[in-house]
């Protein structure tokens, strides 16, 4: 019982730590479009980078 309880408490901290990535990801991207540092090809073309190397 005590590893079942282990397991889902590593599966939510992964979960977690996953959300947390895409939600800072969204705020970087959210401030480098209201600064007007990168052009929206450039942000495409850095998504779908950080898509491609995360599978």
């Amino acid at each position: 019982m005590i590893k079942f309880l282990k397991k889902r408490v590593e599966m939510l901290s992964e979960k977690f730590a996953q959300y947390e990535q895409l939600r800072v990801d969204a705020e970087n991207e959210d401030q480098a479009m209201s600064c007007g540092s990168f052009n929206p090809r450039f942000l495409a073309k850095i998504r779908r980078s950080k898509a491609f190397s995360s599978h």
